[in-house]
Formats: structure tokens, sequence, C-alpha cells
């Protein structure tokens, strides 16, 4: 999209420093400070946050008038790797956006510590206001981002939608881009959502208890507190502002999320099956047509690597260089595949 006046100058002025840099922008990060066991970084970060930021190659200003009428709201759910978090941060940050961190409960009181320094350098980046302590596949996982979602909505930031990270992905396309691909979905949320196999269902039948790890009992529970077919997904989600508010202030959804806190992986077949009820914001259809799998909507899995697609209304019929990804490869960042 075109420039113009002060956003030519942004533009070109982040443009310079980020081509400066970037011959020796892979040396740079791969001899980062190791932040959990350098105490002297983590205090020269809050001693001066201003060195930090412009050290580190933060965007400072937004790069459009399209971007910055367009705020993003991001829920980020780590727990160890504080260099990834921070390449993380700096590849999604915009000082428009807004980002909620919610940090492991059980992660070292320095990796807690580090996080909350890199966030105080920031007005638009904070820690959740009630932290989890994080069981895989549990219900704490989903209320994570349930716990930054609702911090999310008392921002004065005027986000129009949420997407969720976790402390391995990487953005491999620039805010502009993701901004156009979210005008494209025209209001409505972009998820993976089909119909559940007979071994998905067994999650949600049965009573699950938690300890160390989750497990399965043998007490089966009652249907679903509503009238609608459950849908199965994956925990990676994006969702418009009118859809959090409805999770929240909903009766029936309230009900859906009390019922699924002890099933097996929720955040697996709750959204997924929230975005299918009818009268939800930005929610699709129950037919058959409108079905999004893991390998047509949100996540691929290419040579055992997980990728995250942000899907327009329309991009089933795109070729997927046109689809914009997010790529989860653990403690690796990855391209976009051909």
């Amino acid at each position: 999209l075109p420039l113009s006046g002060q956003y030519v100058a942004n533009y070109l002025q982040t443009m310079a420093s980020v081509f400066t840099l970037c011959f020796h922008c892979r040396t740079r990060d791969s001899t980062l400070p190791s932040y959990p066991t350098s105490f002297a970084v983590i205090k020269a970060i809050q001693e001066d946050c201003g060195f930090f930021k412009e050290s580190r190659r933060f965007i400072e200003f937004p790069l459009s008038e399209e971007e910055a009428e367009f705020p993003i709201a991001y829920s980020m759910v780590i727990h160890d790797k504080i260099e990834m978090f921070e390449r993380l941060l700096r590849s999604l940050y915009a000082p428009q956006n807004v980002y909620c961190v919610h940090v492991d409960s059980k992660s070292p009181a320095a990796f807690q510590e580090a996080v909350r320094a890199i966030a105080a350098c920031f007005p638009n980046v904070f820690v959740a206001s009630h932290l989890e302590k994080v069981v895989y596949a549990s219900w704490s996982r989903l209320q994570a981002d349930l716990n930054c979602m609702q911090d999310l909505l008392q921002s004065p930031v005027p986000w129009r939608y949420v997407l969720n990270t976790c402390g391995t992905d990487f953005p491999l396309k620039t805010n502009a881009e993701i901004v156009h691909a979210l005008k494209m979905l025209q209001g409505r949320n972009s998820m993976e959502s089909e119909k559940p196999s007979a071994l998905k269902q067994m999650r949600w039948q049965y009573h699950h208890k938690v300890g160390q790890l989750i497990s399965r009992t043998a007490t089966e529970k009652l249907p679903p507190p509503h009238s609608y077919p459950m849908f199965t997904g994956n925990a990676y989600i994006v969702v418009t502002r009118a859809f959090v508010r409805h999770v929240f202030e909903n009766p029936t959804a309230q009900r859906f999320l009390e019922w699924a806190k002890d099933t097996y992986s929720p955040e697996e077949h709750v959204w997924a099956t929230l975005n299918r009820m009818p009268g939800v914001p930005g929610a699709m259809p129950q037919n058959d047509k409108f079905q999004l799998s893991d390998m047509n909507a949100d996540a691929y899995v290419v040579n055992g690597v997980k990728t995250y697609s942000l899907l327009t209304s329309s991009s089933l019929s795109l070729p997927p260089e046109k689809k914009i990804f997010v790529g989860s490869a653990f403690s690796n960042i990855i391209a976009i595949f051909p």
C-alpha cells in the first residue's frame, strides 16, 4: 500500500536500520547472552530501556497509516528460552499493538524476572495479571490464554483481533501483511474446526484428573451443557474482540468452559466448538463445507515441524505461498515452505 507523510520517513528510517544489520543479524542473535543466568543483563535492561530497544532494533513507530489504524492483540504463552521470547517479541512488535505475556508460574524466578524486565520497557507489553501452573494437555493451558484475553479487554488499545502464540513460534510475515490478511477475514475468526474422530471424542467423554500430569479416569462425564455438536481443532486461533467478549459474557459459553475444565487438551475442542455455535461473533456455520482441517486451516505438519497459517476467507483456493505462516519449530526458526 502507498505510504505518505510521516509514514514514509518512519518506513525508510526503519528499513535503513534493518538492512544495515541484515548481514550480521544471525550472528548477533546467535551470540545473545543467556538472560536467565545473566543478572547483569537483566539489570542493564532495567536501567536503560532506551539502549535495549535501540540495540535490539525494536520498531518504535507505526510504519503505515493502515497499520496505525488496525492494532492487533497478542497472547503469548511461554515458559523458557528467554532469548527466543525476546526474538519473538521483537519480530512481532509494533507500538500500536498490545502484547500480553503469560509466563508459566513454574518457570524459574530468574526467567520470570527477565521477562518482566523486558516487558517493563514497553507501555504496550505486560505480564498477565494471573499466572497459571501449566500442565500439558490440561485446562491450565487454555486458562493461560483466557487470563491474557481478559487482561487485553481491559487494555486501552482498541485492538480488532487477538492472535495467540507459544514461545517457540516465529512470524514469517510483516505486521503490515498480517493486518492485510486480518482485514480480508471481514470480521470472521480463523481456526481449525472439524468433526472429531471417535478417539478424540473420548477426550471429553471421561473425567480427567490433573497432578504433575493429566490422566483419564473411569468416570464418564455428562454431555456438554449445550445442544450443539462438538468440533475439534488446535490451540492456536485468530479471533475478533467481539468473540473474546462473548466468551466471557455469554452464559452458554461460560457453562461450556466450566464443563470442559476436566477434559483432555480442552484448547483443541473448546475454541473449535465455540467457533461453530450460532450467534457467536465471527463464527462459521456448522455445515460440513465450512470444516477446516489441520491441512487447510491453521496448522501444517511438514517434516515433523508444525507451522501455523493465518487464513483469509478465500484462502482455501490460494496456493501455499499466498498464506501467512507462523512457525513453531521448537528451538529453531524456520522459513516459508515452498
